[in-house]
């Protein structure tokens, strides 16, 4: 079983992403979620006495499905320990804590006085996080003063607080932490290598987050059944001194239908990002191309995106020869247009290299580079009369891919960041975030504004797995027909080599 370190019920108003608690149960409910600590959105955007009662009844309400936690908003506390036992009195569980959306600080003098009034009344704190910064002054002022806490990251590009992460659980023993942002393949069984599973939890953050890509990046965990209970739930439990059957947590269906799935992965790459990845071995990548049922990856090196195209370039051609999954992207530098050539005529010989990919924004002339920058012309116009697609960023794209209407481009991380693209035919949408923010990954908006033939299925191994971005599809409400083209039938349009050979393999 799972108990859910933190979702949350009602209406965000900044994004009018709202749930009402049934419907959040029942979501729950699919990936084997018996308790959730939870609380009302109100007690975050309203104020926090009232939203404390709404969250109160709806608890008291449902059988003890969902475990309540108050929280406050530091900008309105004026101490008192009092109020924090009668939290306690009443059946909260947890203190919750959102700076960003509170606007305060962790450096206030006030929130000093909340975290010692919890700490004296022995109520833990769930600290919601948003960016590197807070993470690391959360994870110093709760663990300086010993309170027993879930630090809980619930934003984009969660893999930069790894090293964080493991320095804060060295240094604090009362940390608890939450894995349910971690994109990285591998990550959770790092950790629990590194630090010890009993300081792991996993939190939905549901429903500004898709509850689903935390529940599947722990399924996809290569962690046996007895520690992957621990994180499911031992550990929350233990902090929220809840009794929890200790029955084996079985797989989802649903997690296991999205896995099993014939795939084409159109973003994969080779090498690091110099964080924190565990997988990025040629065999780790093999090995995951197998798990995930992924029939063809599309790959490009790191290597060549961040120092040197002909090194890694060849690292690439070096992947595929291991094995025949693997297709290729050739890297491109716009700096180096003749030798970005050279490397398009050495490999595009090679059936398996399948497009062109480069990081444009990477390039800085005082702004960072658009892809309608006059050093890409000779390269898009090489794709144009080739017909060739290419997979970049999103800035200058517009006008890159209306002046070359042959070439086909892959809007990578597209998201969010689709409307101004979407009347264009020749530009398809790579759907790879470090975010499972609802917020962040409008699946729903971006097929209704580009169509459902122009999605592709993209994880961005291994900084993020392929678990991370099965959970958020499976999350978004798209019905089955629409995700089986995302994840593979509309890569073939976008990147036609692909149908060669995938014909070949038949």
């Amino acid at each position: 079983m799972i108990v859910d370190a933190f979702a949350m019920f009602d209406r965000d108003p900044r994004t009018n992403i709202s749930i009402t608690p049934d419907v959040l149960k029942k979501r729950l409910s699919l990936h084997s979620v018996e308790h959730a600590l939870a609380c009302s959105l109100q007690s975050v955007f309203d104020g926090y006495r009232e939203g404390n009662s709404r969250t109160l009844s709806v608890c008291q309400a449902r059988d003890g499905f969902f475990l309540p936690a108050a929280s406050v908003n530091p900008l309105s506390y004026e101490g008192g320990k009092t109020e924090f036992r009668e939290f306690k009195e009443k059946g909260f569980c947890a203190l919750a804590l959102f700076p960003n959306l509170q606007h305060w600080s962790w450096q206030a003098m006030s929130v000093e006085r909340v975290v010692s009034d919890a700490a004296d009344t022995e109520l833990p704190i769930v600290a919601n996080v948003s960016n590197s910064d807070e993470f690391t002054s959360a994870c110093k002022v709760l663990g300086q003063v010993g309170v027993k806490s879930l630090i809980r990251y619930s934003a984009r590009g969660a893999y930069s607080v790894v090293s964080e992460l493991i320095e804060a659980a060295n240094r604090f023993p009362h940390l608890l932490f939450d894995v349910g942002s971690l994109s990285q393949s591998g990550i959770i069984e790092h950790l629990a290598e590194i630090i010890g599973a009993d300081r792991l939890c996993v939190a939905s953050g549901a429903p500004l987050n898709f509850e689903a890509a935390a529940f599947f990046s722990v399924a996809a965990s290569r962690l046996d059944d007895d520690t992957k209970l621990d994180i499911e739930s031992r550990n929350i439990s233990k902090l929220l001194s809840l009794d929890v059957s200790e029955t084996p947590t079985p797989v989802s269906d649903i997690y296991t239908k999205m896995k099993n799935f014939p795939k084409i992965d159109t973003h994969w790459h080779t090498g690091s990002w110099q964080l924190i990845e565990p997988r990025k071995s040629f065999e780790a990548i093999s090995e995951d191309l197998t798990e995930f049922n992924i029939q063809h990856s599309c790959s490009s090196s790191i290597v060549a995106l961040n120092w040197d195209i002909e090194a890694g370039n060849q690292e690439t051609l070096d992947l595929m020869s291991q094995d025949d999954r693997v297709c290729g992207l050739i890297v491109v530098d716009p700096w180096r247009p003749d030798t970005s050539l050279e490397q398009i005529a050495k490999y595009s010989r090679n059936p398996r290299f399948v497009g062109l990919k480069t990081i444009q924004d990477f390039y800085l002339d005082r702004t960072p580079l658009g892809l309608d920058h006059c050093s890409y012309l000779p390269i898009l116009e090489w794709a144009n009369a080739n017909r060739w697609p290419v997979m970049a960023h999103l800035p200058g794209m517009f006008e890159a891919a209306q002046k070359h209407p042959d070439a086909l481009f892959v809007a990578a991380h597209a998201t969010w960041r689709f409307q101004e693209l979407s009347r264009l035919k020749n530009v398809y949408f790579d759907i790879a975030t470090s975010s499972s923010l609802r917020s962040d990954a409008d699946f729903r908006g971006l097929v209704d504004a580009v169509g459902e033939d122009r999605v592709i299925f993209s994880s961005d191994s291994q900084l993020m797995g392929p678990a991370w971005t099965l959970g958020k599809l499976a999350s978004s409400g798209l019905g089955w027909t629409v995700i089986s083209k995302i994840l593979s039938k509309n890569a073939l349009k976008a990147f036609p080599r692909l149908a060669s050979l995938s014909d070949e393999g038949k």
